[in-house]
């Protein structure tokens, strides 16, 4: 059986060098030229949320410190707390913005905030502190969100050769407050 960490051959607890040669890397044109019938590369298309920043841990980050706020403002245990945000992450999951509705993306998500809380607590939710919680999550998210060094040489090195774009899903809004505005 071959040991997928050491690349050898495991026969009756003895080891044995593996027939195996170490691939060589290709280059994207390379990879890619045979299914392109010779053309060249023109475009790269990119994702941004969890392959050019860590949304999810940006997202996990931005929650816990929400959880502080609601922890030292309310006096709640961390069973509740836990439920207001679960939420909370649910309305996002179900999110439909519509900005001919006159709200803005930011107003959406305080009400998100407010309605966790009420359906939580029982009882009426403070608008000021749905808005604190939400700024909290927002500000701490986009603190975190960022391209890494890495990526940020990746995509310089390659805008040199190729067109690069930015394809993305989300609100227009939340998405140029998460690329920097399209800054690099």
């Amino acid at each position: 059986m071959k040991s997928p960490t050491n690349g050898k051959f495991v026969k009756n607890g003895k080891h044995r060098t593996s027939a195996v040669k170490p691939r060589r890397v290709l280059t994207l044109n390379e990879q890619c030229a045979p299914a392109m019938d010779g053309k060249s590369v023109k475009v790269i298309l990119f994702d941004l949320d969890n392959t050019l920043i860590e949304t999810s841990r940006a997202g996990g980050v931005a929650m816990q410190k929400t959880s502080e706020l609601l922890k030292t403002t309310l006096a709640l245990d961390d069973m509740t707390i836990s439920s207001i945000c679960d939420k909370f992450k649910q309305k996002l999951l179900h999110e439909s913005f519509d900005p001919s509705a006159g709200r803005s993306i930011d107003e959406v998500r305080v009400h998100h905030w407010e309605e966790s809380i009420q359906e939580t607590m029982g009882s009426c939710s403070s608008q000021t502190l749905a808005a604190q919680c939400y700024y909290m999550w927002k500000n701490s998210r986009l603190e975190v969100l960022c391209l890494s060094p890495e990526i940020c040489t990746l995509l310089k090195k390659l805008r040199s050769t190729y067109k690069l774009l930015l394809l993305t899903n989300g609100e227009t809004q939340t998405q140029r407050e998460k690329s920097g505005g399209g800054q690099m």
